[in-house]
């Protein structure tokens, strides 16, 4: 037997102070690891500026849209200044963190959290792991969406979030 539950008075004194070294050592690394692995994927992905790639809205922002690459994992930003139709100067696309959307309040036009989208990789900063995108001109998703498919988008999304709150 290794005594009373193999710890020391000492160090049954000191476990908590123990256990929050250990917790804030383990954020730092996972930290460490994802700009990393940000940092590789802009390396790698450097050498295809202006190359076409599908994407997934991940995130919005009153500043842009936040993508995702669903091939390599990459994850970018599309600036707002440079969301809408080419040649017009009417860039009217606004968040709607209500509705996890970013809608053209005049054309009615909207990206949605979930969405696959088609953009172009305009800028690399592998120092960093920063990714710029913008949307292609051909996209489809520049077109208003189906009020089905924004329903099940919503739907799914829904679905995962009481996923991490069960967790």
């Amino acid at each position: 037997k290794l005594g009373n539950d193999g710890l020391t008075p000492r160090e049954i004194e000191s476990i908590n102070e123990i256990a929050d070294h250990i917790s804030t050592t383990e954020r730092k690394a996972i930290v460490a690891e994802l700009e990393t692995k940000d940092r590789f994927l802009a390396e790698y992905l450097k050498p295809q500026l202006g190359n076409r790639f599908k994407a997934r809205v991940s995130g919005i922002s009153s500043s842009g849209i936040f993508v995702k690459l669903p091939d390599s994992g990459a994850e970018g930003f599309i600036s707002a200044s440079s969301i809408g139709v080419k040649g017009s100067k009417r860039k009217y696309f606004e968040p709607d963190q209500d509705r996890l959307k970013f809608v053209d309040k005049y054309s009615k036009r909207y990206f949605i959290l979930g969405q696959l989208i088609e953009v172009i990789l305009v800028s690399v900063t592998p120092i960093t792991g920063g990714m710029l995108f913008e949307i292609s001109d051909d996209n489809q998703s520049l077109k208003p969406q189906n009020e089905t498919d924004d329903k099940k988008i919503r739907k799914k999304n829904d679905k995962k979030k009481l996923r991490t709150q069960k967790r």
